[in-house]
């Protein structure tokens, strides 16, 4: 009996523990959230060897590819202990992923959107209690403006999937649109944008009524902008009419490139998953001249090459493309996961956190893709 009771908290409870922290960690709270994420994580491992089952079943091959890929290049290039950890750690993410679809799929389909949506909206709230810091981009409960957009798109999502219609939902809608707009972010923008046109499908109706928020939104930007506020819409209009999506990340993504050059085969290593050249950075001379210039290249596939090399990152890239887009072409479709899934995919262009051990953003992501795969599998099944 105790055995079935450690399985059942471990596959229903685990992954959205890790979810929660991860979120945490990211916040400006005075407290080390990260040692209980390896904790749990530890756990997990732990807990997969007694119940591995369900690790190898077929539905996940996906992750038994990437991990070889990860053992390969361990073996071929890193042999560090540091590359050894990210093999553990990666793991361990995957398989509480694994083991709360294979065991309790139903009860986290219906479950889990209602967990992140309540978690979300505590911290956006009580982020919006604390901090009275307006200027510029607001960070909310955040260290980083970007994390606040990306929570605030995915709570949206969530919500507008999940809710039943009423001035409740329509309040939390509102709010969340508005934590996005001021967080500066082009992402959350278009994360917003994503699952509200994939919500019940294309229609003139949603044309007529996004073209008509735009008109409003570029108004209230205006208005913002001219107290010296940065919105995504603002930085939306900058980026248009430089004809350049990567705005602002210009330097970030040419030193990503260097750094590709630097090492194009061997790649820097599997502990350096959003990093730049610390020889190309400072050749550059931008921390001279940018004390906030962040050191990684805001791209996640440019960081995964980075990372792994030319040669392995490019086939860990072919992969995931084949299961993204088997996911979004598969019908009848879920498209509350296939919002989750695609939003933090899309974003991976701007954010350096898809391949990343700590970050709520590349879990959203990993979680939804590995739900599809588990949703695919069963509807087939329902077919025959």
């Amino acid at each position: 009996m105790p055995r079935l009771n450690i399985l059942d908290f471990f596959t229903k409870y685990f992954l959205i523990i890790l979810w929660t922290l991860q979120v945490l960690q990211q916040t400006s709270l005075p407290v080390n959230f990260r040692d209980p994420i390896y904790l749990l994580m530890g756990i997990s491992i732990i807990l997969m060897i007694a119940f591995n089952k369900f690790f190898f079943n077929k539905v996940f091959l996906i992750i038994h590819l990437i991990i070889i890929i990860y053992i390969l290049y361990w073996l071929l290039f890193d042999h560090s202990l540091f590359g050894l950890q990210y093999i553990v750690l990666k793991t361990a993410i995957f398989g509480m992923i694994a083991a709360s679809l294979y065991y309790n799929f139903d009860y986290v389909e219906k479950k889990y959107p209602l967990y992140m949506l309540v978690i979300s909206s505590v911290v956006l709230i009580v982020g919006l209690l604390a901090n009275h810091d307006f200027g510029s981009r607001y960070t909310g409960p955040f260290n980083n403006p970007n994390s606040l957009g990306f929570l605030s798109a995915l709570a949206f999502t969530i919500a507008l999937f999940y809710l039943k219609k009423g001035p409740k939902k329509n309040i939390l809608l509102l709010f969340f649109i508005s934590m996005a707009f001021m967080s500066g972010s082009r992402a959350a923008v278009g994360g917003i944008l994503l699952g509200y046109l994939l919500k019940g499908g294309v229609s003139i109706r949603k044309i007529v009524t996004i073209l008509t928020a735009a008109i409003l939104l570029i108004g209230v930007n205006k208005v913002a902008t001219s107290y010296g506020f940065t919105t995504g819409i603002d930085r939306l209009i900058s980026s248009s009419e430089k004809h350049d999506l990567l705005a602002g990340r210009d330097m970030e993504f040419a030193l990503g490139l260097k750094s590709i050059q630097e090492s194009p085969l061997e790649g820097h290593g599997l502990d350096h998953y959003a990093h730049l050249s610390d020889r190309i950075v400072m050749l550059s001379g931008v921390l001279r001249r940018d004390v906030n210039f962040a050191v990684n290249p805001h791209n996640s596939f440019i960081g995964l090459f980075i990372q792994l090399g030319i040669p392995f990152g490019v086939t860990l890239l072919l992969i995931l493309i084949y299961y993204v887009g088997k996911s979004v072409l598969f019908k009848p479709r879920n498209g509350l996961f296939l919002v989750m899934m695609l939003y933090p995919f899309l974003s991976g262009f701007f954010e350096s956190f898809l391949f990343g051990v700590n970050g709520f953003e590349g879990t959203t992501f990993w979680f939804a893709l590995l739900y599809y795969q588990v949703y695919m599998y069963k509807k087939r099944g329902e077919s025959k």
